[in-house]
């Protein structure tokens, strides 16, 4: 039904700031029915502080500020991956003083391990620190760790295919060089690092979830530890226990498993869990595909 709207002004305030009652009339049944409408003053606020304040926030941010903010963040980081790749190097140095065959058979098994694996992971865990962050910064810090446990489930999902390489690698290694017996010595360089692979899949997780919050240093702490304790198990595992040549992978594979425990007890008991709202089935199989268009 058509209504006509009346509005009253009282007089008495001297302006139009506020508004009394209406009366709606319905044409179609003669009824007239009284409705109370409360209409709000108008904003009179003045914003000349607001504004004020908003000028003097930005004029607190300089060029010098910014860029000591970013330094700080990445001085860790650096330290971070500088640390991990001489992780890599360590073996290749101390089977270097066991002989030739050895130092080509533990450079051609790392080259393989960081193409077909590391570099993959490293590749699939880098969409946290897109979607994780932006979680965080949108203060929704149980997303955080929901893609958290979704990437670490598509990167073990990644793995199968991966041991598959590792462990059947000596037809391929072959194909790359004409060497039968340091193809033969790659492959088991590779099948006993295949062992402490889960504990790098944890460190590198980990360590996103922990960079998306602005937690940057634990994971140099770590390595900062596990980089001398590496060298010197590699050094004992192959020339005081005289394991040899796969003293070196087993003293590499120990210490990835050291820095996944150590950054995941960090993680859950010192900083870092308050992101962390359990382990839920639903977080680990939704939203896949986002993820897997941004790790491709």
């Amino acid at each position: 039904p058509l209504t006509e709207h009346y509005t009253s002004i009282d007089p008495s305030y001297g302006s139009t700031s506020k508004s009394n009652l209406s009366t709606p009339h319905n044409k179609s049944t003669g009824n007239t029915d009284i409705v109370e409408n409360n209409i709000s003053d108008y904003d009179t606020t003045d914003t000349s502080n607001t504004t004020n304040t908003s000028n003097e926030t930005n004029e607190t941010i300089t060029f010098t500020s910014e860029v000591k903010i970013v330094g700080v963040s990445a001085i860790p980081i650096i330290m971070t991956f500088m640390i991990q790749y001489f992780l890599a190097i360590i073996p290749i140095t101390v089977l270097g003083h066991i002989g030739s065959l050895e130092l080509g058979a533990a450079s051609l098994a790392i080259m393989t391990y960081n193409i077909t694996g590391l570099g993959i992971v490293q590749g699939a865990v880098t969409v946290l620190d897109t979607f994780a962050a932006q979680a965080y910064g949108a203060k929704k810090y149980h997303h955080v760790g929901e893609w958290s446990q979704r990437c670490f489930v598509f990167i073990c999902v990644l793995l199968i295919p991966m041991y598959f390489v590792w462990w059947f690698s000596e037809p391929l290694l072959n194909f790359l060089q004409p060497n039968k017996e340091l193809s033969i010595l790659a492959q088991r360089y590779l099948r006993i690092m295949s062992y402490g692979t889960p504990g790098l899949v944890v460190f590198e997780v980990t360590k996103r979830f922990l960079q998306s919050q602005g937690i940057f240093h634990p994971p140099t702490y770590v390595l900062t530890f596990c980089a001398p304790f590496s060298m010197i198990l590699t050094y004992l595992l192959v020339f005081t226990f005289d394991f040899g040549f796969i003293g070196a992978p087993i003293a590499e594979s120990i210490s990835y498993l050291l820095m996944g425990t150590l950054l995941f007890i960090y993680a859950g008991f010192i900083d870092g869990y308050q992101c962390w709202n359990g382990v839920s089935k639903e977080a680990m199989t939704r939203e896949i595909y986002p993820m897997l268009k941004l790790a491709v």
